[in-house]
């Protein structure tokens, strides 16, 4: 994934919750969490937000309306389509 993540190949990593992102900063090592704090998130709930903060994430995360898959993919599709590709 570090790989995929260096060579530009992930442009926004979708987080369900606090503990998920929790253990994605966790695992990641010091260069992946380079990748994180510096990483598009999208994520379910503004719970979040205190979290990403606390990681020092740098970018303004996209939030869903909700959990559901059909907010989350509108999140996803109405980014994409403001990045313009």
């Amino acid at each position: 994934m570090l790989q995929q993540w260096h060579a530009g190949d992930i442009d926004i990593v979708l987080v369900n919750s606090v503990e998920s992102l929790r253990n994605l900063a966790e695992m990641l090592t010091d260069a992946g969490g380079e990748l994180l704090r510096q990483a598009q998130l999208l994520v379910v709930s503004e719970r979040m937000l205190p979290q990403i903060k606390a990681l020092g994430i740098e970018r303004t995360p996209i939030l869903a309306a909700n959990a559901t898959d059909g907010a989350v993919v509108k999140a996803l599709l109405d980014w994409r389509l403001r990045a313009g590709s």
